[in-house]
């Protein structure tokens, strides 16, 4: 059976950097390989290097979090609008292309729904959700911006 591709939409981008193309539980790797730039392989080693020396598995908050540290990103509180609402993915999308439209250009690491974290990056000038699913009505956590140091 031929898994089904979700299409992109105005806030999301189908993208897999699994280099089997599988759709497993790797999005800590995912979105981390793409925000860095790096390849899946390498962001995979490198996990599992620290969580060896953590005694946690590769994907667990406190190892991934360690590594966006150690890379230069920093880490940003969950943004509100004025009535103290969550953004979802949508909206996160278009806060970052109307409000920080000249001062954000890089990728934006974030956790986003209960448990997932995922990668908003620039195409065709605009940010959008680079997944292997559209979890754009989901509400965008915590977040990390590439340091310019």
């Amino acid at each position: 059976m031929k898994r089904k591709i979700p299409m992109d939409t105005p806030y999301f981008h189908y993208y897999n950097v699994n280099p089997k193309d599988k759709c497993t539980g790797d999005c800590v790797i995912r979105a981390l390989a793409l925000a860095m730039d790096k390849t899946w392989d390498e962001v995979f080693n490198d996990l599992v290097e620290l969580a060896k020396k953590y005694k946690l598995m590769p994907n667990d908050d406190k190892i991934y979090v360690r590594y966006l540290t150690a890379n230069g990103w920093v880490k940003h509180k969950q943004l509100r609008k004025d009535d103290n609402t969550k953004y979802d993915g949508s909206e996160f999308c278009d806060y970052f292309n109307d409000e920080m439209y000249d001062s954000i250009k890089t990728p934006i690491f974030a956790r986003i729904g209960t448990h997932h974290v995922t990668c908003f990056k620039r195409i065709d000038d605009m940010f959008k959700i680079w997944d292997i699913w559209n979890c754009s009505r989901k509400y965008v956590g915590v977040y990390w911006i590439k340091s310019n140091n």
